[in-house]
């Protein structure tokens, strides 16, 4: 760390609550191990604002740069930088946001062992809900219980660049929260929302107001979005003709 601890007891004593306010916020809302959360760059992130109201640009780059080193994903740790500002009752500040995620795009390691998560997401990966389809459709009776939907932008959302990160994991943020009671397996790729779920009335409803959410949330920028849906079909052909049709 190149960022020097430069305030006095009192200013260490307001950064200490805003620490355990942050840490609690935090752990309700987004983090997933307590164990990891606690880290130098977020203490003096901490003192930083609690002594000066905002993260300068360079500790929140070494913040999301050392909460990708320690294998967070972009979704919680965004989330989690936006909680540091609501627990010192400060707006969050963009620049310092954007700087916090590409810091967090410097340390991930594009090597990653296997996992069922897309990390720019916090969503599951396509290769894995396809996955899920597959052994669905192997037992007839389980899945006629399912649902496959997808929900595409009509416009092309960002794809490249630090916009497409902080776009992805707002769009993962939502889903997670929206769709949280219903157990459904979510995948994004390319302007595409894969959503694999059980048939019910409640979780339909669910999944219409996340439609709703996402330009309540995302705005217009994305576009629109359109929805597609169907039960898991009998003829396995049928439903990996409706995934095909989202492929680029």
């Amino acid at each position: 760390m190149d960022v020097h601890r430069l305030f006095g007891a009192r200013e260490l004593n307001r950064a200490q609550d805003l620490m355990l306010r942050w840490q609690q916020l935090s752990l309700a809302e987004c983090w997933r191990s307590n164990g990891d959360w606690r880290s130098t760059e977020a203490e003096i992130s901490a003192e930083m604002i609690a002594a000066e109201g905002q993260v300068s640009e360079p500790l929140a780059h070494q913040l999301g740069r050392s909460r990708a080193m320690t294998g967070v994903g972009i979704s919680e740790s965004v989330h989690d930088f936006r909680l540091l500002y609501q627990a010192a009752a400060k707006p969050v500040n963009l620049d310092s946001l954007q700087a916090f995620v590409e810091g967090w795009v410097t340390g991930w390691d594009p090597e990653p062992v296997i996992s069922c998560t897309n990390p720019r997401t916090g969503l599951a990966t396509t290769a894995h809900l396809h996955r899920l389809v597959s052994d669905l459709l192997r037992s007839p009776e389980r899945s006629a219980q399912y649902l496959l939907a997808a929900v595409r932008f009509t416009q092309q959302p960002p794809s490249h660049g630090v916009r497409s990160w902080e776009f992805e994991a707002l769009l993962g943020e939502i889903c997670t929260q929206r769709l949280a009671d219903t157990a459904a397996t979510l995948a994004y790729d390319q302007g595409v929302l894969l959503v694999l779920m059980s048939r019910s009335t409640e979780n339909f409803t669910a999944l219409l107001n996340l439609q709703v959410a996402l330009v309540e949330v995302l705005g217009e920028t994305p576009g629109v979005t359109t929805l597609e849906h169907q039960a898991l079909s009998e003829d396995a052909r049928d439903t990996y003709s409706f995934l095909d049709s989202f492929r680029r």
